[in-house]
């Protein structure tokens, strides 16, 4: 729950470290620049800027092929605009997919929409991961935009640079150019390097590298996944658009935008936001919360369930929805607890986007 308690405490980390980051900051080109030095910990990484500094690796820091584990911070790394396939976690998962491969996919696919499950290529996705990282006594870390730090999970959003041969390289575009994912826009193109992603993925395609390779054991269907991220990351490129220069435009994987909304309480504002969760306690308003880092997710409130169901946004979970309306304060009766919402009284306060399969899709 968004309370307001936690937004003042988060908007007095975001003074202090703006602060001490003034002057520090050297934008670079797609390419990377020299950046902040040093190791600057778990204490700065929550500043609102694009160069964090130079971290330490461990020989465990790897995960899997999209996520890598820092000591010196408390939650893991989640590398824009990769998105690999999953390393078996069980080892029935590894027997069913190595005696029977085309049932274990159909399994998982079943639903009709893409499942992440995992998979042989998975686990060479992490290998690769491995190999670019081995002897590595750092990385540097970049963000894609200032105030884009954490996601839902509390995971830094970043660009992990290694030094190979005295030259630093983006491991997120490297391993698209592997062929080891796509070029993952679901939740937004790359801002800083779109044109990067788009040519790299191109000559993996071409080159017939990784998952774009039909005789390896990997997902079938990625381009109707595609059509699908792409599809969306055009209504986050179109709210981008619109924004310019509107206070009242927010977007809620933003990091201060909570506090942006505790500045419009009592008036209308326009959200854009994925459905995280539905409650429903079956004697009160039904909660939609849209999700915010660290799980400080916004609530939107119905207090009309035929409203509610005629929406039916259980089909939209983890899409990006718009929202209009006016941000209110709600006060809990009992325990005195304050948190900002949304009351929903009309289909017009909400624009979802097209029910999948997108009409691309086979």
């Amino acid at each position: 729950m968004c309370t307001l308690q936690y937004i003042r405490s988060i908007a007095t980390a975001v003074v202090f470290f703006a602060a001490i980051s003034i002057g520090c900051e050297t934008l670079g080109s797609s390419g990377g620049g020299p950046g902040v030095t040093g190791n600057p910990g778990a204490a700065g990484i929550d500043r609102p800027t694009l160069k964090l500094g130079e971290f330490d690796l461990e020989p465990k820091s790897v995960i899997d092929g999209d996520t890598l584990r820092i000591p010196s911070l408390p939650k893991t790394l989640r590398l824009i605009g990769v998105d690999t396939e999953e390393t078996f976690k069980l080892e029935s998962d590894a027997r069913e997919a190595e005696a029977d491969w085309p049932g274990y996919v159909a399994r998982h696919l079943q639903s009709g929409k893409p499942e992440k499950f995992a998979t042989p290529m998975g686990e060479k996705a992490k290998a690769f991961a491995q190999d670019f990282f081995a002897g590595a006594k750092s990385v540097r870390l970049e963000r894609d935009r200032e105030n884009q730090i954490r996601d839902r999970y509390g995971r830094y959003l970043v660009y992990v640079f290694v030094k190979h041969d005295g030259k630093w390289l983006n491991y997120n575009v490297e391993c698209v150019r592997a062929g080891m994912s796509p070029y993952f826009m679901k939740y937004g193109y790359s801002n800083r390097f779109h044109v990067e992603f788009e040519a790299v993925m191109t000559e993996a395609r071409a080159a017939h590298r990784g998952i774009w390779n039909k005789d390896e054991q990997r997902y079938p269907d990625y381009d109707v996944r595609l059509d699908w991220w792409r599809a969306r990351a055009e209504i986050v490129r179109g709210f981008d658009n619109e924004a310019v220069g509107k206070s009242h435009f927010i977007a809620l994987n933003d990091s201060d935008a909570l506090e942006r909304l505790t500045k419009h309480v009592g008036k209308a504002v326009e959200l854009l936001g994925g459905v995280a969760k539905i409650v429903d306690y079956g004697n009160g308003p039904i909660r939609v919360y849209l999700s915010h880092r660290d799980r400080q997710d916004f609530p939107l409130i119905f207090f009309d369930r035929d409203l509610f169901q005629s929406l039916d946004l259980e089909s939209f979970i983890s899409e990006s929805v718009r929202v209009r309306g006016k941000v209110e304060i709600y006060k809990h009766p009992r325990k005195g607890d304050e948190q900002l919402q949304i009351v929903i009284n009309s289909t017009d306060q909400l624009s979802l986007p097209q029910a999948w399969p997108p009409p691309t899709a086979k």
